[in-house]
């Protein structure tokens, strides 16, 4: 499946890829092309390609496997894969590149920052993500267009509130022609 160019006709959008809602269980994605998405909401929202989201019933057995996810842009924040609040699974093998924040919020900030993966608990969940495995992916390109976003970019997030003893990291390649190469 292909999905591209969402979002690059409005002036005021947020664009999902995929959404995977409450409740979700043995969900497979893969072998998607996720391109052009492209956000313009300034200091709100995220684009974001892949986004699971738990808010009351455990998400379980999610799988985000072999998709190229590029060229995603946002004033606020991009996104590759996000795993919100109880959810478990994988992301592997994913070819991931060309993600980029750029713009100021209306008050004149710099903008978001650029997040490839992100575990958090986000929305109205009381948790976050646990039993996730991420694994040879292919992360690249990162936040090449400016430096002046409020936070550097980030290949992989787990928020405060994940269960890090039981998410596995491992066999990933990670690289960044950015400003901020330090940042990993």
């Amino acid at each position: 499946t292909v999905l591209t160019e969402i979002g690059t006709n409005d002036d005021d959008a947020n664009p999902i890829g995929i959404y995977a809602p409450d409740g979700t269980t043995g969900l497979t994605i893969s072998n998607n092309l996720i391109t052009g998405l492209e956000g313009t909401d300034e200091d709100e929202g995220a684009v974001q390609a892949v986004q699971v989201d738990e808010s009351g019933t455990a998400i379980t057995d999610v799988s985000v496997t072999d998709n190229t996810i590029t060229n995603l842009l946002d004033t606020r924040s991009t996104v590759a894969v996000r795993f919100n609040g109880d959810v478990s699974g994988s992301i592997s093998g994913n070819e991931i590149s060309g993600l980029n924040t750029e713009g100021t919020t209306p008050e004149g900030e710099p903008g978001g920052f650029t997040q490839v993966i992100a575990l958090q608990q986000g929305g109205a969940s009381v948790t976050g993500p646990s039993d996730v495995t991420i694994a040879d992916n292919d992360i690249s390109n990162i936040e090449t267009t400016t430096d002046e976003n409020f936070a550097p970019p980030f290949h992989i997030i787990v928020g405060e509130n994940a269960d890090e003893n039981t998410i596995s990291i491992g066999n990933n390649d990670f690289s960044a022609d950015s400003p901020d190469t330090d940042v990993y």
